[in-house]
């Protein structure tokens, strides 16, 4: 642990030896030469079965790079009292499914539809409307109470075929776009979008409209080329290639440090930014 220079000379020949042995590695608190803050790998880094890190978490290894090399990962607080690192300072925490279903209660057997929103998904171009009926679906079972959607005409059948739930419509400019967007509590924008005259067309109309929004695909390549001002509440969900263009940089640079480039994200956009890939990364804008 506290490696910050990349793995050189004999030191890295042993650990090529060690991955190249094919057997089972156990790496005690950090896999060496993966960098335990940012999750990267410095140079070469061991291959590990099972990491049993101490004390603490270390943020790193649960994203990036690091989880091809942690293996399964276990913490020993070698019998350090929880009170101890109670009022211990951090700055990032785990999400777990246990923490997660409680932000999900269970609902009133009284509720309808009414009472859980309405989403319009907006997306779908020419040759790409698998990604928006995806995206709609997706809505309806996480528990939208209505779910619309945005699309090009030949889109509309696939989806009523295939999503009925779905109130699939087409639009031809922001006229059309309006009464859609009025009549949604939160829109969701960027699957399948594009980047024709259409996709900006729409994708100018939804960001106008000022409503809480997840920004997603090419949403955030348009962005990336034309910076507008999100809408309050909104989320952008980037993978590594969007993030980079979204910062104006390489995959490499976010690579590097994935938690220093999600936190850039939510402060330059001044949204909740969730950074996509193996251990996502969420952060939110500061201040």
């Amino acid at each position: 642990t506290g490696l910050q220079r990349p793995v050189e000379g004999e030191l890295a020949r042993a650990i090529q030896h060690l991955n190249a042995t094919g057997k089972p590695v156990l790496a005690l608190d950090v896999p060496s030469g993966i960098d335990a803050d940012t999750g990267a790998v410095l140079g070469v880094a061991v291959r590990a079965e099972i990491t049993v890190s101490f004390i603490a978490r270390k943020r790193g290894l649960s994203t990036g790079a690091a989880m091809d090399h942690c293996g399964t990962l276990v913490l020993d607080r070698l019998g350090l009292p929880e009170e101890a690192l109670a009022n211990a300072p951090y700055d990032a925490r785990l999400l777990d499914a246990r923490r997660m279903a409680t932000w999900l209660p269970p609902r009133a057997r009284s509720v309808h539809k009414g009472d859980f929103g309405h989403v319009l998904a907006i997306g779908g171009d020419a040759g790409m409307g698998g990604a928006i009926r995806l995206c709609a679906e997706a809505a309806l079972r996480v528990g939208a109470g209505l779910v619309s959607a945005v699309t090009r005409p030949e889109n509309i059948f696939a989806i009523n075929a295939a999503r009925p739930e779905v109130m699939a419509h087409s639009v031809r400019d922001a006229m059309e776009m309006a009464p859609l967007l009025d009549r949604a509590s939160v829109f969701a924008l960027g699957p399948g979008l594009g980047q024709s005259d259409w996709s900006s067309m729409v994708w100018r109309a939804a960001l106008g409209s000022h409503k809480p929004a997840v920004v997603d695909a090419d949403a955030l390549n348009l962005l990336a080329a034309q910076v507008l001002v999100l809408p309050p509440e909104s989320v952008i969900t980037p993978h590594p290639g969007e993030a980079a263009r979204l910062l104006g940089c390489d995959t490499a640079q976010i690579a590097r440090d994935r938690f220093a480039a999600v936190r850039a994200l939510a402060t330059r956009y001044r949204c909740v930014a969730v950074l996509k890939g193996a251990g996502t990364l969420i952060a939110h804008e500061q201040g």
